[in-house]
């Protein structure tokens, strides 16, 4: 394991990551690395209620499966772990792309 010191940060957080999901440890997330000076954006449902509270934090927002949505290519799947293969296989299912989405702590999965 490298670690990085002082202004330098890892090369995947160089690149902007959409987080999804805005629950508790989304949101603790987000901040964090906003505060760190990482490039963050939230993607939730159209119909999300928590869009209204990550503005709020002045995070940016992007609609789940929309053109935007895709303009990333690291993700941090942070909803209840129940849902995760479906959400996969509904969203990124034969999307071609090489995307990097984060599990849980240290899972990453190419779609």
């Amino acid at each position: 394991m490298i670690a990085f010191l002082g202004r330098f940060k890892p090369v995947i957080f160089m690149m902007r990551l959409t987080i999804i999901g805005f629950g508790n440890q989304a949101q603790a997330w987000a901040q964090n690395l906003k505060d760190s000076g990482f490039p963050v954006r939230i993607a939730l449902r159209k119909d999300s209620a928590s869009i209204k509270k990550a503005k709020d934090l002045d995070l940016p927002v992007v609609e789940i499966g929309s053109s935007a949505f895709f303009e990333d290519q690291y993700f941090a799947l942070l909803t209840p772990d129940l849902s995760h293969q479906d959400f996969l296989n509904s969203i990124f299912k034969g999307k071609n792309s090489d995307s990097q989405i984060n599990l849980g702590l240290f899972q990453w999965k190419e779609y």
